[in-house]
C-alpha cells in the first residue's frame, strides 16, 4: 500500500474511509463500472433491477480496484477499501480499453496558467524536469512556448474549462487528456510545494514535481499502473523519507518499459566536447573534463567541480575569447564562467543559468564558435547563430545549407574544438575545415 511517511519516524497519515455513496460515485469516476450499471447498486441494498446482477457487478468492481490498488481482493467493500478510496491521487480513469500515442517525437506545451503557491520559475522547472524524465528514456524531445503547445498545462480550481471539476483540497490532486488532446490540468486548491521537505513533512503541501511527472506519462498515452512502486501508479506517493530528506521522483521500470513499447528506446544524449581556453582544450565526457596541453592529456577534474553550480553534463560547449567567457548548454539552457584564475576553476556568473529564448526551434545538441566569429548552435538537422550579449537568436537555418558535407551528429564522437583558427569536428580523426 502506498501511504504517507511522517518526516522522522515510522508514522502513516491516515484517512477517514469513504462513505458507500462516496463508493460507489469512486467506482464509477475511475473507470471500475459504468453508470449504468451502478445507479442503484450498494453493498448493503439494492433497489430495482435484477439485484443479483447488480450485486455481481458492484462486487466484481471492487475486487478489480482491490486488485489494482494491491488490497486483498475479496469483492467487500471493507474499511481497508474505503480508506484506499480516500487517498489523493490522479483524477484519471484506471481502466482504459484502448491506447492513445503521438505521431510525432518533437512536441511542445506551454503553461497557460500559474499556481500562486510557486514562483513562476519553479513551476516552468517542474514540468521542463517532468518531461525530461520521459524523454530520457524515449526518442522524445520536448520544448516549452509561450501558447498554443501540444500539451497545455494550466492550474485551476473548481470548474475550469473542461468536463472534470476539480473538488477541492485533497481527492482528485490533477489530470490529463491522453493524446492528442494534450491537456495537464493542476488543482489550485491544492497547496503545492516544489522540492522543499520543510512543507512536504507535514502533509499539508503537494510535491508538484511528482504529480506533474505521472500526468506527463498520461499526456504521452500512458494509463495507470498496477506497480505501487511506478510513478503511473495512481494514488499519490510521499517524497519525503524517515529522516525528512527530500527524495526526488524517479521513473521505475514499469514506467520506462511500458513508455518504451508506445515510443521505443532512446539512448542518453551525452556527447564529448573539446575546446579551447587560454591555450587550454577541454574535453568533455558524461560527468568528467580532460584538461589538455600539447596534445596531452595533463588533469581530469568533474564537470561539477571544475563548473560549480553547473549542468550534470553538457549537450553544448564554446569559449568566446574576446570577453573570455565560456558557455554550456544543457536542456535548453545556457551557463556562462569566467576562470578564476586564483580557485584555477570556473565561476558562474550572475543570472545564470538562463533559458534560451522561446524562438529557438529545436534542443541544441552541440555549440561551438566559428571562424567568422559567430556562436552556433545545432542539433542534426537545424542551426542558430547565438548572441551571448543579450541571449538571443540572429538567425536560425538547415545545416546542410549552411555547412556542406557537415557530418551526422550521431557519427560525431566529440564534438567541436578551436585550435589556430582552424574549426574541427572529431569524427574518427575526420577534420572539416
Amino acid at each position: 500500500m502506498i501511504a504517507f511517511l511522517s518526516g522522522y519516524c515510522d508514522c502513516k497519515k491516515s484517512y477517514k474511509p469513504v462513505s458507500d455513496s462516496a463508493a460507489k460515485k469512486y467506482l464509477q469516476t475511475f473507470g471500475y463500472v459504468g453508470t449504468s450499471n451502478m445507479l442503484n447498486a450498494s453493498p448493503n441494498s439494492m433497489g430495482g433491477g435484477n439485484v443479483e446482477d447488480t450485486l455481481s457487478v458492484f462486487k466484481k468492481a471492487i475486487k478489480k480496484f482491490q486488485e489494482f490498488a494491491g488490497l486483498l481482493p475479496t469483492g467487500q467493500l471493507d474499511e481497508a477499501t474505503k480508506t484506499k478510496m480516500a487517498e489523493p491521487r490522479c483524477g484519471v480513469v484506471d481502466v482504459m480499453t484502448s491506447a492513445f500515442t503521438w505521431d510525432k517525437t518533437d512536441l511542445t506545451y506551454s503553461i497557460e496558467s500559474f499556481s500562486t503557491d510557486l514562483p513562476r520559475e519553479e513551476v516552468r522547472d517542474a514540468i521542463a524536469k517532468a518531461y525530461k524524465m520521459w524523454s530520457d528514456v524515449t526518442p522524445l524531445n520536448f520544448r516549452e512556448v509561450p501558447s498554443n503547445g501540444d500539451i497545455r498545462v494550466k492550474f485551476g480550481a473548481g470548474s475550469h474549462g473542461d468536463p472534470w471539476p476539480f473538488d477541492g483540497s485533497g481527492g482528485v490532486l490533477a489530470h490529463a487528456t491522453f493524446p492528442k488532446s494534450g491537456y495537464l490540468h493542476f488543482d489550485e486548491d491544492e497547496d503545492w510545494a516544489y522540492k522543499d521537505h520543510n512543507k512536504l513533512i507535514n502533509y499539508q503541501y503537494i510535491d508538484l514535481l511528482s504529480v506533474a511527472i505521472h500526468e506527463a506519462g498520461h499526456t504521452l498515452g500512458l494509463e495507470h499502473s498496477r506497480d505501487k512502486n511506478a510513478i503511473m501508479a495512481p494514488f499519490y506517493q510521499d517524497v519525503v523519507d524517515r529522516y525528512g530528506n527530500y527524495v526526488e521522483s524517479k521513473l521505475a521500470r514499469d514506467d520506462i518499459e511500458k513508455i518504451q513499447d508506445l515510443y521505443g528506446l532512446q539512448e542518453p544524449k551525452k556527447k564529448k566536447q573539446l575546446f579551447l581556453v587560454r591555450g587550454t582544450a577541454y574535453l568533455f565526457s558524461s560527468t568528467k573534463v580532460y584538461e589538455i596541453q600539447n596534445n596531452k592529456v595533463i588533469d581530469v577534474h568533474s564537470l561539477k567541480q571544475l563548473f560549480p553550480n553547473g549542468p550534470p553534463y553538457t549537450q553544448g560547449a564554446f569559449g568566446n575569447r574576446e570577453t573570455d567567457t565560456t558557455y554550456l548548454f544543457h536542456d535548453r539552457k545556457v551557463y556562462s564562467y569566467k576562470y578564476d584564475d586564483r580557485r584555477r576553476s570556473f565561476k558562474l556568473e550572475n543570472g545564470y543559468p538562463k533559458r534560451l529564448p522561446f524562438s529557438l526551434k529545436f534542443n541544441p545538441m552541440g555549440a561551438f564558435r566559428w571562424s567568422d566569429n559567430q556562436d552556433y548552435l545545432f542539433n542534426a538537422n537545424d542551426y542558430a547563430v547565438y548572441n551571448d550579449e543579450v541571449n538571443g537568436i540572429r538567425t536560425q537555418g538547415r545545416v546542410p545549407e549552411r555547412f556542406k558535407n557537415f557530418p551526422r551528429l550521431e557519427a560525431i564522437r566529440g564534438k567541436l574544438i578551436q585550435h589556430k583558427n582552424a574549426q574541427q569536428i572529431l569524427k574518427r580523426f575526420l577534420r572539416y575545415t
